[in-house]
């Protein structure tokens, strides 16, 4: 999504979890089936990679749609503070 701007300090962000999610899709098997990661090193990377363009699209949604986030974020909070 952003692999035309750094995210990072050297501006290598995007271009590092561009890479290490190609690595994690070379190594799933093409056999339909959910892939099961053998290693916890694997799970480790792709979740990762996951949370990083996760925290990517939510600071993307503050600017695109303020009004939209800040709403969400209130109903998120009102939603804590009463438990059913």
């Amino acid at each position: 999504m952003s692999e035309r701007r750094g995210t990072g300090p050297d501006g290598q962000g995007a271009k590092q979890r561009a890479a290490a999610r190609g690595k994690a899709q070379a190594e799933t098997p093409k056999t339909g089936k959910p892939d099961t990661p053998q290693q916890p090193q694997d799970r480790n990377l792709r979740r990762a990679v996951f949370l990083a363009e996760l925290a990517e699209a939510k600071e993307l949604r503050k600017r695109v749609a303020p009004r939209k986030t800040r709403n969400a974020e209130l109903h998120a909070r009102l939603l804590r503070t009463f438990r059913y």
